[in-house]
């Protein structure tokens, strides 16, 4: 893969995890919300983590997977 592929990856991982935390504000409503607490938090932690395997992916790391090595003959 190459390193737009996982800039994008990186990119979209950060959208989830901005997602999730403009879905945590505060609302002028009390005790009313839209999102659930597990749901930010799934937003949030899985942004993350998706931003972390793209920054792996980036620095080379992840060269040693089976799965992501391309066969050439």
């Amino acid at each position: 893969m190459n390193n737009l592929t996982w800039i994008g990856i990186v990119v979209w991982g950060l959208v989830i995890a901005g997602f999730g935390l403009l879905s945590a504000a505060p609302h002028p409503v009390a005790g009313v919300s839209d999102v659930q607490a597990q749901d930010v938090l799934f937003l949030m932690s899985g942004g993350l983590m998706t931003s972390m395997i793209g920054a792996a992916g980036l620095f080379g790391l992840m060269g040693q997977r089976a799965s992501v090595v391309k066969r050439t003959k």
